[in-house]
């Protein structure tokens, strides 16, 4: 049996520890890989924003695969091979429970990452781990209203950035009560 696709995670697997470049004998063996017809993809909770300037390091990469599964991207063709979304319906849901507990959030919409103003006021390093701060800050949007930016269309992934085990409970309760949510931790 032949090997015919290749795919890594990012952090703690794949990039360096600033989370930010790939070490060069990653290149190489990626790029080694693909040359042997080979495919070669990257699965990541980021979104695709967030893994831009990741691609630019991989030219020859076949597939983007973002939001934890949620879209996968033929990156010879820049067009999405399959998405998943969470409904606008569900997604409107958990909002409006995540405004009950005024905890920041942010989702992923269309490859980019957005939180409602309440959530952007609330975003700085005393609430998300330096790490994710870092990560984030450049490249989260601010809108007034998550719902508004949504319109009738799904979400890709929705981060809840500080969250107790508590409130991760009663939220997790609250939600599946209409429809099956899964949480991951962090």
């Amino acid at each position: 049996m032949s090997i015919k696709l290749i795919v890594t995670d990012l952090d703690g697997t794949f990039l360096n520890t600033n989370h930010i470049t790939i070490p060069q004998e990653n290149i190489e063996a990626f790029k080694k890989a693909h040359e042997m017809g080979i495919k070669v993809a990257i699965a990541s909770g980021r979104t695709k924003i967030l893994t831009d300037y990741l691609v630019e390091q991989l030219p020859f990469l076949d597939y983007l695969i973002t939001s934890n599964g949620a879209v996968t991207y033929d990156m010879k063709t820049g067009k999405t091979v399959c998405s998943t979304l969470l409904s606008n319906e569900k997604s409107i849901e958990i909002f409006n429970t995540l405004e009950d507990y005024g905890l920041p959030y942010e989702i992923y919409f269309e490859g980019d990452c957005y939180m409602n103003s309440d959530s952007y006021s609330l975003f700085d390093e005393n609430h998300v781990s330096p790490h994710i701060y870092n990560l984030l800050k450049d490249f989260i949007k601010e809108v007034p209203k998550l719902r508004d930016l949504i319109g009738t269309r799904g979400i890709e992934k929705l981060n809840i950035l500080s969250l107790t085990d508590l409130q991760r409970s009663e939220i997790e309760e609250r939600i599946a009560r209409n429809g099956k949510v899964s949480f991951a931790s962090s």
